[in-house]
């Protein structure tokens, strides 16, 4: 029985997955064929709104990849894929801003970016490890070090949950600026938000999958017992 709900669990995380990644898709193509015709680009955006919080020193730069645009607090750089940086569409405004988003959570001193901040070397360790732990409690037969990888595996578990207040954290500061500093009509606003909730499911995805992850290491552990 446990050996079946183990592969019930692996099919419905594959499913999330996939689902997650395919209404991001979607919806970011939608997005991107909206023009919004004000003669700037997601870079300069994202430039302007830097310019006007104090934080003109962060470098704005093209990457290559698709969905690649992120914030890199250590080299104070935020890095836009092609078409974000390039394009003058709802979904270049709205993933430009979240990543501005951001560097203002950095700036303002945002208690969960920093904790995420401070976690990060550990869940980096803590996930490489668990899978080996997991492998080789497998491999040797040794029940033990197969729970020391599931326990390890839940600090990634952690650094997922934090991560969810900060990723919606600047998709709200992103739609606040779009509607304040008028970037965005009413409609185009609706656009934007819609971009931005898409890509914040991703994260509940993985927060999810990563959940029914742990529930079936566990199941597989039990049968093992037995």
């Amino acid at each position: 029985m446990e050996f079946y709900l183990s592969d019930v669990l692996l099919i419905v995380s594959f499913a999330i997955t996939i689902g997650a990644q395919i209404y991001i898709s979607t919806t970011y193509s939608k997005y991107k064929d909206v023009k919004v015709g004000k003669g700037l680009s997601g870079s300069d955006v994202a430039r302007e709104v830097l310019s006007k919080n104090g934080l003109s020193s962060i470098y704005v730069v093209e990457t290559q990849g698709n969905l690649t645009d992120h914030y890199d607090p250590t080299k104070k750089v935020i890095r836009l894929s092609s078409d974000i940086y390039n394009g003058d569409s709802v979904s270049s405004y709205a993933v430009s801003l979240h990543e501005v988003g951001h560097a203002l959570q950095y700036k303002e001193g945002y208690a969960f970016i920093k904790f995420r901040s401070f976690i990060y070397p550990v869940v980096n360790l803590s996930s490489k490890l668990s899978y080996i732990a997991i492998i080789l409690g497998i491999i040797l037969g040794m029940l033990q070090l197969f729970y020391i990888g599931i326990a390890l595996f839940l600090i990634l578990l952690l650094f997922q949950l934090v991560t969810l207040p900060v990723e919606f954290d600047a998709s709200n500061r992103a739609l606040k600026i779009l509607e304040k500093d008028n970037y965005l009509n009413k409609d185009e606003l609706a656009g934007a938000r819609k971009v931005l909730k898409a890509a914040a499911l991703t994260y509940v995805a993985s927060f999810t999958t990563s959940i029914l992850q742990i529930i079936r290491l566990l199941s597989i552990a039990n049968n093992r017992r037995r």
